[in-house]
């Protein structure tokens, strides 16, 4: 659950920087460079998280608990956003919208998981 905040934290940051320029996009150029910066660290930090519970997944090393909902958490959420931004894009509606997209599904996950975890208690 801890990897899924840490990313869902990123991804809040960057959509509120991009709401501060909303509807236009427009920043001056440190701003937008700074956002620049963080989408290539989210994209970097997303990417390498993915691939490492890809790794632990087929290695047989994840607990049930993370193979039923941290590992689909992380590449929903990967794949329904964060893949779809290039490395360093600039302020955009469409990247605004992927995430967007990126912190809804981190929502819905963490909404699941705390679901099912009151239930297990």
């Amino acid at each position: 659950m801890k990897r899924i905040q840490e990313l869902k934290e990123k991804v809040s940051e960057l959509d509120r920087l991009l709401d501060l320029g909303y509807p236009r996009y427009r920043f001056d150029k440190e701003t937008s460079e700074e956002i620049s910066q963080k989408i290539t660290v989210l994209k970097d930090s997303a990417s390498q998280l993915s691939n490492q519970l890809r790794k632990q997944y087929a290695n047989g090393e994840l607990s049930k608990f993370e193979m039923a909902f941290i590992e689909p958490a992380i590449s929903d959420a990967y794949m329904k956003g964060i893949d779809k931004i290039r490395r360093g894009a600039k302020p955009s509606q469409v990247v605004h919208g992927y995430i967007a997209e990126t912190l809804s599904t981190l929502e819905y996950w963490i909404g699941v998981i705390e679901e099912c975890q009151s239930k297990d208690l």
